[in-house]
């Protein structure tokens, strides 16, 4: 039976599933990151998969954070439709539950969700 803060390895080389209570999140030794390597596991456990890219995401309390592992075009998923504002230069993008915006290598975008 799994516990909260119970670390499940998983077939993955390397990945461990997480157990937070009723949520599960996916840590990766970071010697094996590649692309995506757990999205199927992340959804099979629930999670949103909040980019398809292999750039940096991190998602709470209200914040989408993204750093871009290259130039190019970025879509956010988020789990429901949500009014989004750029929280450095509190730009609205709207209301949706995807967003699209190009990025350069290296930039770093946090976006307030409502």
């Amino acid at each position: 039976m799994e516990h909260v803060g119970d670390l499940v390895p998983v077939p993955l080389g390397g990945a461990l599933l997480v157990v937070l209570g009723v949520q599960k999140q996916v840590a990766e030794a970071p010697d094996r990151v590649h692309p995506y390597p757990g999205a199927d596991l992340a959804r099979e456990a629930g999670a949103n998969i909040y980019s398809e890219e292999n750039d940096l995401i991190t998602a709470g309390n209200g914040l989408v954070g993204i750093h871009a592992s290259r130039t190019g075009k970025k879509t956010i998923r988020l789990p429901s439709e949500c009014d989004v504002v750029d929280a450095v230069s509190g730009v609205s993008l709207g209301r949706g539950a995807s967003f699209t915006f190009d990025m350069k290598l290296g930039e770093t975008r946090l976006l307030r969700v409502r």
